[in-house]
């Protein structure tokens, strides 16, 4: 092993004999066993072209399991949320007419939206038609009351699943090995079966 080769080491430029070509590869070679036997928290090395030499310098140091799971995490989060949206976009609410609706973020959003245009209007003392639809129906007109317990209940149906992406969050962010990361398992249909259970035990007691 060339002792010599660390940090601040210099050949100067430019490399046109046999033996400063021997003394760059012997310097790349030097380079590459050092990174690879590298540990966590120690420093790596690179070449860098300088203007008359190329110079070993640092180029950071191996991060932890820990560090290196961070972007993984971030990955794990994003899909945890993707997947959310995707399972409440194909899992709409049946309501207590028989029909189903859609409970997206975006439906949501616009359902709070009219009730309270409707509400400025109503204060205003000018007429606002509410109008709602159900999957894959036109939109017919609804009550103010009638509309406002849609938007409950869709809040209670989708409020479980946000919790359960939430802890799923807290899961992901809190794990410190890959095996652990692989552990967690996103799946949001123990949230839907609980609803179901909930919902079918209720409308016995009724």
């Amino acid at each position: 092993m060339n002792q010599k080769i660390k940090i601040g080491y210099q050949i100067s430029k430019p490399i046109i004999t046999t033996e400063e070509c021997e003394l760059y590869s012997s310097m790349v070679e030097e380079l590459s066993n050092h990174n690879a036997a590298a540990k966590p928290g120690e420093e790596l090395w690179t070449v860098k072209e300088q203007e008359d030499c190329y110079e070993v310098v640092s180029d950071g140091t191996v991060p932890s399991e820990e560090q290196s799971l961070e972007p993984i995490k971030n990955n794990k989060i994003s899909e945890s949320k993707t997947a959310l949206s995707a399972y409440l976009a194909s899992h709409p609410l049946q309501w207590s007419d028989g029909k189903y609706y859609s409970v997206t973020s975006e439906k949501q959003a616009l359902l709070t939206s009219n009730l309270a245009l409707y509400q400025i209007s109503a204060s205003a003392g000018q007429p606002f038609k509410l109008t709602w639809n159900s999957t894959g129906d036109e939109c017919v007109e609804w009550t103010y009351e009638e509309l406002a317990a849609l938007a409950l209940a869709i809040g209670t149906y989708v409020k479980p699943f946000v919790s359960r992406q939430q802890e799923l969050e807290i899961a992901i962010k809190a794990c410190t090995t890959m095996e652990e990361l692989n552990a967690i398992e996103i799946n949001y249909d123990p949230v839907l079966k609980q609803y179901l259970e909930t919902a079918g035990q209720k409308e016995a007691a009724e």
